[in-house]
């Protein structure tokens, strides 16, 4: 027990090492440089936009734990008290996405952004104050729209990230806006330079905007209670730093953050005009809902929305059948009932301005997967036999990009087993005795072939008991 308690100290500590340096994990590049400094940019912008988000709680595998509906709602109210001033405006369905998951509620990383995301919004995935690291994340700058909080304040005053400026700092870098210590702190070969405090190349260095001062990283150096900074350095021009502790972008006291300047409210606005998917979540450009499976036995209706006044001219795969349409959606299903058939369709919208827009999907149970294998866990001497009253790991070998799916399904006889419906399950035979063993892929239409293999199960020389 010992040992176990001085490993969680330690993981503690090295959390708030590792992490403590900063409260935002989010890297000071971007895929988007191109963009980064283009005319798109620069002009001005005093239009208003209004943004769809989708809110994910992450709970325990148990339901328990995670946001309540009343700290999800405070979430939402600060990212409009933020935005507003700067003409940008935030809507929810007020339907909260619960994510149920032992590692997730455990730990926040970037992983995450892969569940339940949507491609016509933005993604806030809210972790439970009590999930490390104590920090924010965004999935990339002005790259994707996607971000989580998780946490809260370590140091007094104690308090939830979740419902603090946190969430505005991470929306922030959604829409394209960079640290105000950004190149200054961290130079790199990317076109990343340190601002000078004159001001005199704060449009190409820095985080690339006039009205926000230099600033060589406030992190530490920033009193809680008078939010005044306490500093010392200066550039290379040998003028002292007079940064901005309460701006919402810095790495100022987590307390004191308040507001975004008149210019880094114009770049926002400049971001959703610049990048697509900042126009699917303000409704600027049309948009062809998804899905996953398209089955024999059940209908799916695709909407489509942001049309204008556009008509709407529909075509489907050979495989697919139009129940009914009409210019804002279309209902369709399997045209035929092939059991083993996981084939690909799609749905294809032309719009009477010249754009088109195709969604493709599986049609059918699964199939795609015949020349996969079972076999025992690869150890340095290769055995494929089982031992009584042993754990073995088995895996599916040549599943091709199914090897990460979580839609397998198994069968084991005479054994005990780990649930699991990822591609390896681990079992322990009760007897000496053959052991078949069964996989199969599923999905919303039906389940797939099964794949059998028998194994022997044997006396371990010695009668140990040890995890293969």
């Amino acid at each position: 027990m010992k040992k176990k308690l001085i490993l969680i100290g330690f993981l503690i500590w090295n959390f708030n090492s590792v992490f403590g340096q900063n409260f935002c994990l989010t890297p000071d590049t971007s895929t988007n440089m191109s963009v980064n400094l283009s005319d798109q940019m620069r002009g001005s912008n005093n239009n208003s936009y209004s943004l769809k988000v989708y809110f994910h709680v992450i709970r325990r595998k148990s339901r328990i734990g995670g946001q309540t509906e009343e700290s999800v709602r405070e979430a939402f109210n600060i990212l409009n008290e933020d935005f507003n001033p700067h003409n940008i405006s935030f809507h929810w369905d007020n339907q909260i996405d619960y994510i149920d998951s032992v590692i997730y509620y455990r730990f926040a990383f970037a992983k995450i952004f892969n569940v339940n995301n949507h491609r016509d919004g933005i993604d806030i995935y809210l972790f439970d104050d009590n999930t490390l690291p104590n920090q924010g994340l965004a999935n990339g700058v002005g790259e994707s729209g996607e971000l989580f909080v998780s946490g809260e304040e370590p140091n007094p005053p104690y308090f939830s990230l979740i419902t603090s400026r946190f969430i505005s700092h991470e929306m922030g870098h959604v829409l394209f806006l960079w640290h105000t210590h950004h190149g200054t702190s961290s130079p790199g070969d990317d076109g990343r330079c340190p601002e000078l405090v004159n001001g005199s190349n704060s449009d190409i260095c820095g985080d690339y905007i006039i009205d926000t001062p230099a600033d060589p990283n406030m992190f530490g150096k920033v009193d809680r209670t008078t939010c005044e900074w306490r500093g010392s350095d200066r550039d290379s021009n040998g003028d002292s730093y007079d940064p901005d502790p309460k701006n919402i972008m810095s790495y100022s006291a987590s307390n004191c953050l308040e507001y975004f300047t008149p210019m880094q409210g114009e770049r926002m606005r400049n971001s959703i005009n610049a990048l697509d998917y900042l126009q699917l979540a303000a409704g600027l450009v049309p948009f062809l809902s998804s899905i996953d499976h398209l089955c024999y036995t059940k209908r799916q209706t695709l909407t489509l929305s942001n049309i204008s006044t556009n008509s709407v001219t529909w075509e489907v795969s050979p495989n697919v059948k139009i129940i009914s349409s009409n210019d804002h959606s279309i209902t369709v299903k399997a045209k035929f009932y092939e059991p083993i058939a996981n084939k690909e369709g799609w749905v294809q919208a032309s719009l009477s301005n010249g754009v088109i827009l195709r969604e493709d999907f599986k049609v059918g149970i699964p199939f795609d997967y015949r020349q996969a294998s079972i076999d025992v866990h690869p150890l340095k001497e290769k055995n494929s036999s089982l031992y009584d009253q042993n754990w073995t790991r088995m895996y599916l070998t040549n599943v091709g990009p199914y090897a990460n799916s979580t839609d397998w399904e198994w069968q084991v006889q005479n054994s005990m087993v780990r649930p699991s419906t990822s591609s390896s399950i681990s079992i322990k035979p009760l007897a000496t005795d053959y052991v078949t063993i069964k996989a199969r892929r599923k999905n919303e239409c039906g389940c797939g072939e099964w794949i059998s293999r028998v194994f022997d199960s044997k006396q371990l020389s010695g009668g140990s008991a040890n995890f293969r």
